[in-house]
């Protein structure tokens, strides 16, 4: 989660008492400029998730504006799915010998999983890859508890976009500020 303020809030008392009469107009842009600068650092995430990962537009319905500023309050609320993502949602196929191999970033290689077979969730019927993680022993039993395997899952969306809001909020405010400044002229 990324809250966005352009401004402090000593700082708009300054701009407001020196602009007297416009404080109105002055916080409605300013509120403007901010909702701007929160779907600017949302799109640009997306954007680079996308350059980044195999996964294409999967950050996108995962990531949004919780609140956005009002006059009464400059702030905007930016927040990304927490819950782990699958590995499935990239780029991976079976191997013949046995094994998935599995590509998570773009430019990159990937890896290969010996241990691990994919199977069809029940959840939603779409592929999981579970990895053994022990060896298999004559006459255990034939199900998935016990231990013995484990859900394979790539970066989620919150953790990826904790890292690349320091990289786009700047860009983001930059051209937010510029809309203020033009606003309020």
């Amino acid at each position: 989660m990324i809250k966005l303020g352009l401004i402090s809030t000593e700082d708009l008392e300054k701009i407001t008492s020196s602009l007297s009469g416009r404080a109105a107009l002055v916080r409605s842009e300013l509120a403007k400029a901010t909702n701007k600068a929160a779907r600017e650092v949302v799109n640009l995430s997306v954007e680079e998730w996308n350059l980044y990962f195999t996964a294409q537009g999967y950050a996108k319905s995962r990531l949004d504006i919780v609140s956005g500023a009002t006059s009464s309050r400059l702030e905007a609320i930016v927040s990304a799915r927490n819950r782990a993502t699958r590995a499935n949602r990239f780029s991976h196929r079976s191997l013949p010998g046995g094994g998935v191999h599995l590509n998570v970033r773009r430019g990159r290689p990937g890896g290969t999983l010996r241990n691990a077979f994919m199977v069809r969730a029940k959840s939603d019927g779409q592929p999981l890859i579970l990895e053994r993680l022990t060896p298999y022993r004559r006459g255990e039993p034939r199900n998935f508890r016990g231990g013995r395997f484990r859900a394979v899952y790539a970066p989620s969306v919150n953790q990826f976009f904790w890292d690349a809001r320091r990289r786009v909020a700047p860009k983001a405010l930059s051209d937010a500020k510029k809309q203020f400044l033009e606003g309020i002229r």
